[in-house]
């Protein structure tokens, strides 16, 4: 969806939870060729450990890039800025290679750390690490710059919070579902699966459908589950890298 005239009836949708905020993610999204590979491992996951109790839901594969609320009573202002923010950004922002971690290219967010910096109890479980090198450091950082009021996705064990974590998620879920053996074998698994580096492409402005992330847990059939891509923009194109896939 690329029209803000398009974008009326997911803005309703969001706009139906209690508080006075749309929360949105700006996401940057795997180059199309890559896309299958990630898909497999998030369908993979939430067949194999889903459960009548337990949900692990499939999503779209995206790194995080930055975050936050917009204010749902000023929607119609501030979503559109919001839209051409990201055309800007966009327009100078050449699509990017980014490094799988080597030493640890899969990794997975202990039922401490969670409870610690996050006090919903749930997060990104699994998730694919990328390097936070010269590359990511200069691409989240004109995030921080084109969106202020959004949150750059940074290290929480950093306790200056001066540390980046970027990664794409592969997995959300509760942690306390898990015990450390299940946690390090799903690792362990899946750390043979993942490129050694990932081409990015373009960038989504995403928000979920009930107003609150956590719902895409929710095992009530009830519940919209959802998270809704408001809008789609490429970046540029980049020249690519010399060092070839694993």
């Amino acid at each position: 969806m690329n029209t803000v005239s398009g974008i009326a009836s997911l803005v309703g949708a969001s706009a139906t939870a209690e508080t006075n905020s749309y929360p949105v993610a700006i996401w940057l999204v795997p180059a199309q060729n890559q896309q299958p590979q990630l898909q497999e491992i998030i369908t993979y996951l939430s067949k194999k450990y889903s459960t009548e109790d337990l949900r692990i839901p499939t999503f779209l594969p995206h790194a995080t890039l930055c975050g936050g609320n917009l204010n749902k009573s000023l929607l119609a202002t501030e979503l559109p800025r919001l839209l051409g923010n990201v055309d800007n950004f966009c327009a100078t922002q050449k699509e990017v290679w980014l490094e799988s971690k080597t030493a640890r290219p899969i990794d997975h967010r202990d039922r401490q750390e969670y409870a610690d910096t996050n006090n919903k109890g749930w997060a990104t479980f699994l998730y694919a690490a990328l390097e936070p090198n010269d590359e990511a450091l200069r691409l989240f950082s004109r995030a921080g710059a084109h969106f202020p009021s959004f949150k750059v996705k940074k290290d929480p064990d950093d306790a200056h919070q001066r540390l980046l974590l970027p990664h794409i998620s592969l997995m959300y879920c509760y942690p306390t579902k898990f015990s450390e053996i299940e946690r390090r074998g799903i690792e362990t698994m899946m750390s043979t699966k993942v490129l050694g580096q990932f081409l990015f492409d373009a960038i989504q402005v995403v928000s979920p459908h009930s107003g609150r992330w956590e719902d895409i847990l929710s095992t009530n059939p009830s519940t919209n589950r959802s998270w809704d891509v408001v809008y789609t923009k490429k970046l540029g194109i980049a020249t690519s890298p010399t060092t070839s896939l694993i």
